[in-house]
């Protein structure tokens, strides 16, 4: 039997979540809402997309979106995977974007291509 009190990660916790409160509502967004069995599948699709970028366990990503579903739902995808999601102040307007860290970087976001960059 498996103890009920034992920590989860992130990505446990909504898969928990979503097999538990399947139909019920995550996310209302505007004029959109997302179930938790929704979301649980796009963070699932957004790990594997991490996973085929080279994304691992302890790489740090950073995703320069406006407040959004797509937002919360790279961001539980990168945690789904144990990468650290590293936040970026959207109204920066800098030609590059500091990376204070190295290792794997992806980015993606208006006007940018997904890519990866190795920095450090």
């Amino acid at each position: 039997m498996a103890d009920t009190n034992a920590p989860m990660v992130l990505g446990e916790l909504i898969e928990e979540r979503a097999g538990r409160l399947k139909d019920k509502r995550f996310l209302r967004f505007k004029d959109r809402s997302y179930t938790y069995d929704e979301m649980n599948r796009f963070t699932n699709r957004c790990a594997h997309g991490f996973k085929k970028l080279g994304i691992v366990k302890n790489d740090k990503v950073s995703f320069m979106l406006p407040n959004s579903p797509e937002f919360i739902f790279l961001w539980w995808g990168s945690a789904k995977i144990g990468a650290v999601e590293v936040s970026i102040n959207t109204s920066y307007k800098g030609e590059r974007i500091p990376a204070p860290h190295s290792g794997p970087v992806g980015l993606k976001g208006p006007g940018y291509r997904t890519r990866m960059a190795r920095q450090g």
